[in-house]
């Protein structure tokens, strides 16, 4: 049953990064900038768009806890946004990693289509109705791309952003907001 749950939560992870963001940016782009699907045949990138969008290779976050909400345990009016004041009065904890101080790492890309076994406490929420879920990440993520070219090379994403025959090296962002759109 806890891996049934450990499946929703994780497809409800999927749902929250496919909302955002389905795809990784090879360059920085503007935010909500139009990007291309990056190319296999003619041109990768377009010269005149200078950035495509791909699946990424490697998506490397770090869960702390996940849990299940019957009420909205922040405010919309900005007085309960942070983790200090999140209200958990009516929310049961589903997961709580074993490791609280690097979090349980999990690589997106290598489980999509799959599942994944979470080390840590798992809990069945009891019975009733939950309107809110929720999941504690670390603030790093790790990315990489690798995109075969019309060249027939195979490129791989770099730390600055940009694409090379050698590699790889991994993308570490800090997630700062996930700001409403």
């Amino acid at each position: 049953m806890f891996d049934f749950i450990n499946k929703i939560i994780i497809s409800l992870i999927f749902i929250l990064f496919n909302s955002y963001s389905a795809y990784s940016t090879l360059k920085n782009a503007p935010e909500g900038a139009a990007v291309a699907v990056c190319s296999t045949t003619g041109n990768m990138i377009a010269a005149d768009q200078g950035s495509c969008r791909t699946t990424p290779s490697k998506y490397l976050i770090n869960i702390f806890e996940m849990g299940l909400c019957t009420t909205h345990p922040f405010t919309t009016d900005g007085t309960k946004t942070d983790l200090v004041t999140m209200n958990r009065a009516n929310c049961s904890t589903t997961f709580l990693a074993t490791d609280q101080t690097n979090g349980f790492p999990v690589d997106i890309a290598d489980v999509i289509g799959g599942g994944i076994s979470l080390e840590g406490a798992n809990t069945r929420a009891p019975i009733g109705t939950y309107g809110f879920p929720y999941i504690i990440l670390g603030k790093a993520f790790t990315v990489n791309v690798s995109i075969i070219g019309s060249d027939s090379n195979t490129y791989v994403g770099r730390s600055n952003g940009n694409v090379n025959t050698s590699g790889p090296t991994d993308l570490v962002d800090n997630l700062t907001n996930f700001s409403p759109r």
